[in-house]
This record gives C-alpha cells, structure tokens and sequence, in this order.
C-alpha cells in the first residue's frame, strides 16, 4: 500500500472517530438538557460551578483520581442547592488501573445563621443507563 494512500485512510478513520465521539456527546447534552426542563432545573455541560474538588473528596471509591465532570443538571429548594452530573474518575491505586463513569448527585444544605453548607454525596447504581441513573437519583431524593 502506498505511504499517501495508508496516510488518507488513517485521516479518514480519525475523523470517522472525531465525528461518532461528537455525535455521542451532543445526544447526551441534549438528554440532560431534557431532563433539566422535566425536573424544572438548568443545564450545563461542563462543571461551570467549580464542584469537581467537592466530588471528588465525597466519591465512596478510595483512591479515585482524576476526576471529571460533566453534563450538569442543578437546582435549588428550601433547604438548600442539588446538583446531579456524570462523573468519569479513575480508579486503582497500585496495579491496574481503569476509568469509571457514573451518575452522582451532590446535596448542599445551607446551615441558616451559621453561614456554612454540608454536602452529601449519592452514586446511581450501576448497570443502569445512564439516563435510568440520572432518574434513579431524582427518584432517590
């Protein structure tokens, strides 16, 4: 095979890629986006409220690293701020190590007159989709 000719088809495969990865991702935004409008909440694809260091001292998997997140859903009530979002961290510390992602919901409780907040931390179940984790969690609360 030719060098150009090996060179077009590994462009193409990668834009092929580039392409599915995108789709993949506007579906999901727009699923969340949805879900946001049913529960009466906003939206944001990316952790635009700084909550990843919240997280990721919360998630229930020692060593958990590297955290991410993404695909935002938030609202507030009477007793505080609830934000649900998709989480990817990795997991192993010594050994193998692999990429998790999850639904979590992260409460705040606003303490009146103390000016402080208390965060609780919530995992959707695994093997649901991941939409079915987003409603589990809703359901949960």
């Amino acid at each position: 095979m030719l060098p150009s000719i090996f060179l077009i088809l590994v462009l193409l495969l990668s834009v092929w890629a580039l392409t599915i990865a995108e789709v993949q991702r506007w579906r999901r935004h727009a699923l969340a986006r949805r879900l946001a409008g049913e529960w009466g909440m906003l939206f944001s694809p990316r952790d635009t409220l700084d909550l990843t260091g919240q997280v990721a001292r919360l998630l229930p998997v020692p060593g958990a690293s590297e955290v991410v997140l993404h695909d935002l859903v938030y609202g507030s009530g009477s007793g505080g701020h609830v934000y649900y979002l998709s989480a990817v961290y990795t997991v192993g510390v010594l050994g193998s190590k692999s990429r998790v992602r999850s639904v979590v919901r992260l409460g705040e409780s606003i303490v009146p007159h103390e000016h402080a907040c208390a965060f609780s931390l919530a995992v959707a179940p695994r093997g649901l989709g991941w939409v079915e984790q987003y409603r589990a969690l809703k359901q949960a609360t």
